[in-house]
């Protein structure tokens, strides 16, 4: 019986910083006039504020959102009728998912498929096909490149963002345990360690000149 892989450490270059984080942002927002650009600003808005894996965003289908839920959750099926979690979401992901199904995403429908069906794919690539999982990776990386990070963005460094932010605000290891869909508490608690870590980042951010020198 071979070993157990060992999971990756998760280290500060492993998320996007405050920094990087709004460089990020402000270049999606300022590329989201069109609607691939719309599109794009939404795929990874939900997994900035979901955790959820690339290949788990793939998978979603409008069934699994707030649109048909009619609640504002997310949720994330392993394979048929194997429901894994329920995320819950902001109410303004929630509404943008819904305007997203309403207006863009008829545009990316396959012909054969009916704007009724609740079982089509939530995201459909250019081809009119489900999205991949290449073309997504493809579409974070470039989103970093052209903002003007360093480092390489790949979809599971938005994933260790959400949940280094989420440990930050306080939820319990055990609640975002629940969250990211992780086996055992040991993969989750790899984050405090970059929690601890960014004690430093958050002291500079915080703090709050009174006057030079000594008092």
């Amino acid at each position: 019986m071979g070993k157990r892989k060992r999971k990756t450490e998760i280290s500060l270059s492993s998320l996007l910083l405050a920094d990087e984080k709004r460089k990020y942002l402000g270049y999606l927002q300022s590329m989201a006039t069109g609607m691939q650009g719309r599109r794009r600003m939404l795929i990874i808005d939900i997994m900035l504020n979901t955790g959820l894996r690339a290949t788990e965003l793939c998978s979603l289908k409008v069934k699994h959102t707030p649109a048909v839920i009619g609640a504002n959750v997310i949720e994330v099926y392993k394979g048929k009728n194997d429901k894994d979690r329920t995320i819950a979401i902001a109410k303004r992901l929630a509404d943008s998912i819904t305007q997203y199904i309403e207006g863009d995403r008829k545009k990316t429908m396959p012909r054969h498929t009916k704007r009724s069906d609740i079982n089509g794919w939530l995201f459909y690539n250019q081809c009119k096909r489900r999205m991949q999982y290449q073309a997504m990776y493809k579409m974070i990386r470039r989103a970093g490149e052209k903002a003007g990070i360093k480092k390489v963005v790949r979809p599971h460094i938005l994933r260790h963002t959400f949940a280094t932010n989420c440990l930050e605000k306080g939820m319990p290891i055990t609640d975002l345990m629940a969250v990211m869909g992780h086996a055992n508490l040991a993969t989750t608690a790899r984050y405090l360690h970059v929690v601890g870590s960014r004690q430093f980042e958050l002291a500079e951010a915080l703090d709050t000149p009174i006057t030079p020198g000594f008092v």
